[in-house]
């Protein structure tokens, strides 16, 4: 059988996706950097493969909380949504 597609011989740097790609490069790697530039998708992901009822929604204002109050559920932002002051 063949080598795996994830494995990017040859390659000083690989990059790759999920979890299998993932695996792969860890094993013929010395580091593996995990970055995440799509937090809210990586989040609803767990969430929701955990069972939990994601009701997203799109703005950031006093409207937001009158959405979570008109579900019932609480209003979560993560920190980098957090205005400075």
């Amino acid at each position: 059988m063949g080598k795996s597609p994830y494995a990017q011989d040859g390659y000083r740097f690989r990059f790759d996706w999920g979890l299998s790609g993932a695996k792969e490069i860890a094993e013929a790697g010395w580091v593996v950097a995990v970055i995440d530039v799509l937090s809210f998708t990586t989040t609803l992901t767990v969430a929701v493969d955990t069972g939990v009822e994601v009701f997203p929604y799109r703005w950031r204002d006093e409207s937001a909380a009158e959405f979570g109050g008109s579900t019932s559920v609480p209003v979560l932002v993560g920190p980098r949504f957090r205005q400075s002051r």
